[in-house]
């Protein structure tokens, strides 16, 4: 059975800001051990007269971690630590392990996400449809020194086609495309050729088909038809989409003929399926499922059952205009968004 190697660290804290040793460059990779797993342990007080408080962080292959940047950008709090968005963030591949007269250090394999920032100064259109807290997941691999590791990361992989998804808290990070970077090398410097997504999605597009908008971006906002299952822009349906001008009403099947609804709940089945903006990244789209849920308890008890409410008010966005305008859908003509 293997055991899982416990490593001290010779990194500190200066004034309570991260301070680092020298870079230096990684040994071979092949003539080293490689773990699953390790132990990293650091002493917090290692700049002070105090009595030495040690922190253990345990990294696995396949974690997300927080990584201290070497960018002139990145000005610390007051606490030392830097604003979410100024760390560097990767994915554990690799950990490899080099003992050498006792002295142990650590190599991290990481594969890179990108940030907003990061595809900017790369030149990269993606950029502009990356929300403040996004990530872009590449398959651009560095080797970096443990001592550079900050701590876990949680990013959140978000699949836009999945209504069900839980709405992502903000300022929690998040990802949704996975990228190929194609690099070059011209007199000894790696430059960006190009940027393939690999895991293009269809409710990436708007549905109108006729915008410059290549994807979706979480400021703008944007409906969603429940037929032809397709978002649109809010802008796009407001230009070309034909405005429906009398109230919108719910009718459900004759089999709930005999079932008592409160008004409420039959007017939250009409309410739009939104995104973007005031509506967070996923937006309200699980309110249907639950509502259907409802449904179902509602036909075995003859109504719906107490306390209803509790059961969809987290999923009703924080903020809903009264008079939303309505469109019948650019595709399906007949049905409202």
């Amino acid at each position: 059975m293997s055991v899982r190697p416990s490593i001290i660290s010779s990194a500190s804290r200066t004034g309570g800001r991260r301070t680092l040793p020298p870079m230096r460059n990684h040994p071979k990779l092949h003539k080293l051990r490689r773990c699953t797993s390790l132990e990293w342990v650091h002493d917090a007080n290692e700049d002070s007269d105090t009595s030495a408080d040690y922190c253990r962080l345990v990294i696995k292959v396949g974690d997300d971690v927080a990584i201290f940047p070497l960018d002139k950008r990145s000005v610390p709090i007051k606490d030392g630590s830097l604003p979410t968005m100024s760390y560097w963030y990767g994915k554990v591949e690799e950990i490899y392990l080099n003992t050498v007269k006792q002295k142990q250090d650590v190599w991290l394999d990481i594969r890179w996400y990108y940030r907003q920032v990061d595809l900017e100064d790369q030149g990269v259109n993606l950029a502009a449809f990356v929300g403040e807290y996004e990530l872009v997941l590449s398959d651009h691999r560095s080797i970096v020194d443990m001592h550079c590791i900050e701590d876990h990361a949680t990013i959140v992989q978000y699949d836009e086609e999945d209504l069900e998804q839980p709405q992502i808290p903000e300022e929690t990070l998040y990802y949704r495309w996975t990228v190929l970077m194609q690099f070059a090398t011209h007199k000894n410097v790696k430059q960006l050729q190009g940027v393939h997504i690999e895991n293009s999605q269809v409710s990436t597009r708007c549905g109108c088909n006729s915008c410059d908008h290549a994807f979706s971006s979480p400021n703008n906002l944007q409906r969603y038809c429940r037929s032809c299952q397709q978002w649109f822009n809010d802008t796009c349906l407001a230009a070309s989409a034909i405005k429906m001008e009398r109230k919108l009403k719910m009718r459900l099947p004759s089999i709930y003929d005999s079932v008592e609804f409160d008004r409420e709940f039959l007017n939250l089945f009409t309410t739009p399926i939104r995104r973007g903006g005031h509506f967070g990244v996923v937006g309200n789209g699980m309110i249907l499922f639950q509502l259907k849920s409802l449904l179902e308890d509602a036909l075995t008890l003859g109504r719906l059952p107490d306390g209803w409410m509790d059961r969809v008010q987290l999923m009703k966005p924080p903020s809903v205009d009264e008079a939303v305008p309505r469109y019948y859908c650019p595709v399906c003509k007949r049905v409202v968004v």
